[in-house]
C-alpha cells in the first residue's frame, strides 16, 4: 500500500471556503519533518526529545507556462485577504495524489512572466504547509457489514466494494449521480438491497 500525507494527518477545517484547484506542472515534492529535538553529548551519546508525535507536511509546487487566467488565480490566492492573504489564512488545495488538503502558504510567491509569442506566467518553488486534510466523502472499502447502508455521495465517481464484506442485510442505496458499484456476484445474496439502475454487478 502507498502510504500518503492523508493517512498521517487529521481533517482539519480551513479559516477560509476555497480550493485553489490549480494543477501543478512539474513535480510535487512532498517534505516531512518531526518537531524533535536531539542533543549530541561529548562522548558521541544523544538525547533525542520528541516534543510532538505529529508530522510537519510540505509541499513544493511548480507552475510552469500558465495562462493569464491561471495565473490570476494563483495570484490572487496568495494575496486575497479572503484566500490565502500571504501565509496567515488557510484554505483547500485540490492535490494530485486525489484527496483535499488543509494548507497555507510558507513564504513568498514569485510570478516570472515570459513574453513568448504568447504570455505565459511560471511560479517557481511555491511552498504550502500542510495544515490537515478534508476526508474523502466515501470510503468503504473494508467497512461495508451487515446492516450496513450505503448512501449517495455527493460526486461522481466509481467505487469498489470489498465483495467478501457484502453480506444479505446489506443495503446500497440509489446515489442521485453517475455511481457506478462494483460487486462480486457471487457475494450477492436474494436478501441484498440494491438501488435500481446505480449498481453494476461482475
Amino acid at each position: 500500500m502507498l502510504a500518503e500525507i492523508y493517512d498521517y494527518v487529521s481533517a482539519v477545517t480551513a479559516d477560509n471556503n476555497w480550493t485553489l484547484s490549480v494543477s501543478p506542472s512539474e513535480v510535487v515534492v512532498e517534505t516531512g519533518s518531526k518537531n524533535q529535538i536531539i542533543h549530541m553529548g561529548d562522548d558521541g551519546s544523544e538525547e533525542r526529545v520528541s516534543l510532538s508525535t505529529n508530522t510537519i507536511f510540505y509541499v513544493t509546487l511548480i507552475w510552469n507556462k500558465k495562462s493569464r487566467n491561471d495565473a490570476g488565480i494563483i495570484f490572487d490566492a496568495y494575496h486575497s485577504s479572503n484566500k490565502g492573504n500571504g501565509n496567515a489564512e488557510s484554505f483547500y488545495w485540490s492535490s494530485p495524489d486525489g484527496h483535499t488538503y488543509t494548507v497555507r502558504f510558507d513564504g513568498e510567491l514569485s510570478r516570472h512572466m515570459l513574453n513568448l509569442p504568447t504570455v505565459y506566467y511560471d511560479f517557481m518553488s511555491v511552498r504550502l504547509r500542510v495544515l490537515g486534510r478534508v476526508d474523502d466523502e466515501f470510503d468503504l472499502i473494508g467497512d461495508v457489514s451487515a446492516s450496513t447502508s450505503v448512501t449517495a455521495p455527493v460526486l461522481a465517481f466509481t467505487k469498489s466494494i470489498d465483495a467478501a464484506d457484502i453480506s444479505a442485510s446489506t443495503s446500497i442505496s440509489a446515489p442521485s449521480l453517475d455511481v457506478v458499484w462494483l460487486i462480486d456476484a457471487a457475494d450477492v445474496v436474494s436478501e441484498t438491497s440494491v438501488g435500481a439502475g446505480s449498481v453494476t454487478v461482475i
